[in-house]
């Protein structure tokens, strides 16, 4: 599910072209990999702009819905698991601890 809290809004990203699948991965891989709250990235970038880079762009950020014809952005959306592991967090408990002490 989409929360704002962990999500992270990106209108536009500038590579050379030829470039932009292999340093978009490896942004999203250190983005991923560094912050740790952030699990999707939403790219909308305006339509007009480089219509060969949305084709490289297409399994980095699947296309989330058809913008309507007024609205000039696609709406990309990268998830979290599809670059890393998400990890799960458990309260400690007090057999955590038991083989431990004397």
């Amino acid at each position: 599910s989409l929360k704002p809290i962990d999500t992270l809004f990106c209108h536009v990203i500038v590579a050379r072209s030829g470039f932009i699948e292999g340093i978009t991965r490896e942004i999203l891989h250190a983005l991923f990999n560094s912050i740790p709250t952030i699990h999707n990235v939403i790219l909308t970038p305006p339509k007009h702009i480089l219509p060969n880079a949305s084709r490289a762009l297409n399994d980095l950020f699947p296309l989330v819905a058809d913008a309507p014809a007024s609205f000039s952005n696609e709406i990309r959306l990268a998830n979290r698991s599809s670059y890393c592991p998400v990890l799960h967090i458990r309260p400690a408990r007090v057999e955590d601890h038991d083989d431990l002490t004397p």
